[in-house]
């Protein structure tokens, strides 16, 4: 296999439980599945400070086409160091997905049934579809651990717009009533 078709995982190790270092293994498997070389970052001793375990397995970063960020890396140092040094040296990043396919369209169907609308991801600027997908939006990133470049898909929006559907979130969450009862009512249908 070439190194061109290999995929550096990268999340969070140190502290990890077991149901987090699974993910390393999931994914592992499903890529060497399809043929792909794979470093598991998971696989490296957890004991060690992420510091010592990054200097180890740098090279091995160098050698990769792409780094999958592990769901559950956002709030830990070592995958966001990581991502940083492959950015600056043109490494794709990508993000595994926090759910499957068939969870997050049961989610689509739940906010659409709840605000009225027939598609979360029409072209339309009513305000109902508006508020629909900025409650999608904030849903996965705040109980799926969701980048935004996973995000976009899901609500039909280029990645850089959901900064902006997270904003819209904030706000009306503060000063409108019937987005903040769409919200308990989503919440609690899921």
């Amino acid at each position: 296999m070439s190194a061109m078709n290999k995929v550096f995982l990268s999340g969070k190790i140190e502290g990890a439980s077991q149901r987090e270092i699974g993910r390393f293994y999931t994914a592992e498997a499903l890529l060497i599945k399809q043929g792909i070389e794979v470093f598991n970052s998971a696989k490296s001793n957890n004991e060690e400070r992420w510091q010592i375990r990054f200097s180890k397995y740098l090279s091995e970063l160098e050698s990769c086409k792409s780094v999958l960020m592990i769901q559950g890396y956002k709030f830990h140092t070592e995958p966001n160091v990581l991502m940083k040094v492959a950015k600056d040296l043109g490494i794709k990043i990508d993000f595994q997905p926090a759910v499957g396919e068939d969870e997050l369209n049961r989610l689509v169907k739940v906010i659409q049934h709840v605000i009225g609308i027939n598609n979360l991801k029409s072209k339309s600027r009513e305000i109902e579809y508006t508020a629909a997908r900025a409650i999608m939006a904030n849903y996965c990133r705040m109980s799926l651990d969701m980048h935004r470049n996973n995000i976009g898909p899901v609500v039909g929006r280029e990645p850089g717009s959901i900064y902006n559907m997270l904003i819209s979130y904030d706000n009306w969450m503060e000063t409108w009533p019937k987005f903040r009862n769409w919200v308990k009512q989503f919440k609690m249908e899921i």
